[in-house]
C-alpha cells in the first residue's frame, strides 16, 4: 500500500484455528519501507508462535497443559546499492520470546514445561556482490545477546558472534559451478558452566545442473581442514558436550559413547531456521529433539522477519 511516493506499507494478518495442542491465534505483521534512489530503510514488526509437538507432549511425563511458544520481533534495516553489483545492508533487531517449552527435571522425572521470557537483541551487517563473470560473494556478520529475563543470565549454546563468507563461481558456464563456504562461531556456554571455544569450518561444493533432463548433480566436502570443535548438549543427555572431528560426533566425557553421523539439535534447527524451512523444523522435532530453549542462541536471530522481505514468516501450529 503506497503511503507516499517513496513510502510503502505492508500489512498482514494470519489466523490459525485451534487444534488439540493449541488455542486459536491471530498473528499480525507490519512493514514500512522507504526507498530513495539506491537507499532503502525498513521498519518491521511481527508476531509468531509454535505449538508443542507430540514429542514434547508425551515422550516424557505427559503434559497436556503445554502452551505454544511465542515471539514478538521488531527490526530496523538499512540497505544501500553501491553500484556494479554490490549491496550493503545493516539491521538492528529486538526479539522477545515467551512461554519457551523447556525440558525440566522434577524430582528425578524429566518432562517439558513452559518457562519464562527471553530477550534476543543484536545487529547484522552484510555485503553482497554479483559480478558479470559469474562470481558471487556474500559476507555477513552477526552480533547478538540472548538472555533469560527471569535469571538475568545469557543462555547456554548462545554464540555472541557469527561470521560467514560464501563464494560461488562458474567453472563451465551453465554446466558446472563451485562454491566455498567459511563459517566462524564464537564460544558458547554449557549447562555445566563451562565455555566451549569458537571454531572455523570450511565447506566446498560442486554443482552440475540438468545433467540428465531435469536432474541436478552435486558433491560436497565438509570440514575441509578437519577442525575439532564441541557442541553443548541438552539436559536429556548425561554429558556436558559432544566433541566433533571430521564430521564424526563422539562424547567428550570419560567413558563416553559414539553418535556417528548425527547432528546435534542446536546446529540442525539453527540451520533449518536460517534457511526458513518449516518442514525441516517439524521433522527435527518429530525425531525426538528437545524444544527451542537449548538452541535459542543459534536460531532466535532467524525467527525474526527476513531483512530482505517485510513479510513476517509465521511458524505453523
Amino acid at each position: 500500500m503506497k503511503l507516499t511516493g517513496s513510502v510503502t506499507a505492508h500489512l498482514g494478518v494470519r489466523h490459525d484455528q485451534g487444534g488439540p495442542t493449541s488455542a486459536s491465534r491471530t498473528s499480525p505483521r507490519l512493514g514500512l519501507v522507504w526507498t530513495q534512489g539506491r537507499s532503502t530503510l525498513k521498519v518491521l514488526y511481527g508476531t509468531a508462535f509454535r505449538a508443542p509437538n507430540e514429542y514434547e507432549l508425551h515422550y516424557y511425563e505427559a503434559n497436556e497443559s503445554l502452551q505454544p511458544e511465542t515471539i514478538r520481533t521488531v527490526e530496523a534495516v538499512a540497505e544501500r546499492y553501491l553500484g556494479r553489483g554490490w549491496r550493503l545492508s545493516i539491521s538492528l533487531f529486538d526479539n522477545r520470546i515467551a512461554q519457551l517449552i523447556t525440558l525440566q527435571d522434577r524430582d528425578g522425572e524429566l518432562g517439558f514445561a513452559n518457562r519464562g521470557l527471553n530477550d534476543s537483541r543484536g545487529l547484522e551487517a552484510g555485503l553482497e556482490t554479483e559480478l558479470r563473470n559469474g562470481l558471487r560473494g556474500q559476507l555477513t556478520y552477526s552480533f547478538q545477546r540472548t538472555t533469560d529475563r527471569d535469571a538475568g543470565q545469557v543462555l547456554t549454546n548462545s554464540p555472541r558472534h557469527l561470521l560467514k563468507l560464501g563464494v560461488t563461481t562458474a567453472i563451465v558456464e551453465e554446466r558446472l559451478s563451485a562454491g566455498l563456504d567459511v563459517q566462524y562461531m564464537s564460544g558458547r556456554g554449557t549447562l555445566a558452566g563451562h565455555t566451549l571455544p569458537g571454531f572455523v569450518l570450511a565447506n566446498l561444493s560442486l554443482r552440475a545442473p540438468r545433467v540428465v533432463g531435469g536432474l541436478d548433480a552435486s558433491v560436497g566436502a565438509y570440514n575441509l581442514f578437519d577442525a575439532r570443535y564441541s557442541d553443548p548438549v541438552p539436559k536429556s543427555i548425561d554429558r556436558t558436550r559432544f566433541r566433533r572431528a571430521g564430521g564424526a560426533c563422539s562424547s567428550a566425557s570419560p567413558g563416553g559413547f559414539e553418535a556417528m553421523g548425527r547432528r546435534l539439535l542446536g546446529i540442525a534447527l539453527g540451520r533449518a531456521l536460517a534457511a526458513g524451512s518449516e518442514d525441516r523444523i517439524r521433522a527435527a522435532h518429530s525425531r525426538g529433539n528437545p524444544g527451542l530453549r537449548d538452541i535459542l542462541g543459534l536460531c532466535g536471530r532467524h525467527l525474526r522477519p527476513s531483512s530482505s522481505n517485510p513479510k513476517i514468516r509465521q511458524s505453523p501450529p
